[in-house]
């Protein structure tokens, strides 16, 4: 017979043709600092006139590029006050909570949607941290470059006190689940890039009202939200009856939960409960009595189930008993 070849990529090849794509093309980082006008601090505040544009690279070189992207870039400036401002996004709801008396002199933020503004992106780092850690996904409508410059156009490093920087993400039918993805909104996590790798902000919170993500940073950089992807079928989970009724039901049913996975079940307080291993003896629908590891009926309530693949894959949701 004659052999067959199979020209389809793995996520893996794919990413390393990008990567030498982006090492020919991109020899060098395209984010510094950014002055408009040859550098003329005077006209830092919002820039909304094309001109030239001066980009100083990371190996000290200025070079000018095209004044299109003027139109993309906004300069907005934080005053040194006593009360706290908040700095938004072109889409209005990216945000920069800026405490009072933050800087010490007059100081612009610029917050650049990459998408927009290619220009600008670290594509190569990206590409790299991506590798790194090829269990989150980054969610690519979520990326943000966050800039501080102070009148001379220099790049402000980092803050005396932590600024909060809020970026939204798409759930427009409320599910639960990331458009376009499948990732948990409950799994997002707010990440800066540093270096060449990603790294997990501490202290963010989640709004699954408002499809939002906030955390607290020290300094400014390429923050984007990622997630964990569903295992595979992992996104059928569905757990019935629901809420469950001790007098009536005997048990409450994990259905379609891969062969091999751990459920923890915890109070609405976090505190651990129930610890299921779920094993290919469960068919795919292991159960709960409704007891605690101690073999004690649990009380009326809300309970959170976590499911976790040995993949490292997430998937969680509520539970309701009613005695």
């Amino acid at each position: 017979m004659p052999k067959i070849f199979d020209w389809r990529l793995s996520l893996m090849e794919k990413q390393l043709i990008t990567l030498i794509i982006l090492i020919i093309l991109i020899p060098i980082s395209l984010f510094a600092e950014v002055i408009k006008n040859g550098g003329d601090s005077s006209n830092l505040g919002q820039v909304d006139q094309p001109g030239d544009v001066i980009i100083t690279y990371n190996d000290g070189v200025s070079r000018f590029i095209s004044s299109n992207i003027v139109e993309t870039i906004v300069l907005i400036q934080v005053e040194s006050t006593s009360t706290t401002q908040v700095i938004q996004g072109e889409d209005e709801r990216t945000k920069v909570e800026v405490p009072s008396e933050t800087f010490a002199t007059v100081t612009y933020i610029s917050i650049i949607d990459p998408i927009n503004t290619p220009q600008l992106f670290e594509e190569l780092k990206i590409v790299f941290a991506e590798m790194n850690d090829p269990t989150h996904q980054r969610i690519d409508s979520t990326t943000r470059v966050f800039s501080a410059y102070d009148e001379q156009g220099t790049v402000t490093q980092n803050f005396d006190k932590p600024l909060i920087i809020t970026i939204p993400y798409p759930d427009a039918n409320q599910d639960g689940i990331v458009d376009g993805t499948m990732i948990s909104e409950t799994s997002l996590k707010m990440y800066a890039l540093e270096g060449s790798n990603w790294v997990e902000i501490e202290g963010g919170t989640i709004d699954t009202a408002a499809n939002i993500c906030t955390a607290p940073v020290w300094h400014f950089s390429v923050y984007a939200l990622r997630g964990i992807p569903f295992g595979k079928d992992l996104y059928k989970v569905y757990v019935y009856p629901n809420p469950f009724r001790p007098a009536i039901h005997n048990e409450i049913t994990f259905a379609e939960v891969t062969d091999t996975a751990t459920i923890r079940i915890f109070t609405i307080a976090g505190e651990l409960v129930k610890t299921i291993e779920v094993t290919p003896a469960d068919s795919g629908s292991p159960r709960w009595n409704g007891k605690n590891d101690a073999g004690e009926r649990v009380a009326s309530g809300i309970y959170i189930y976590l499911i976790t693949t040995e993949e490292g894959y997430k998937i969680s949701g509520k539970i309701g008993i009613i005695k």
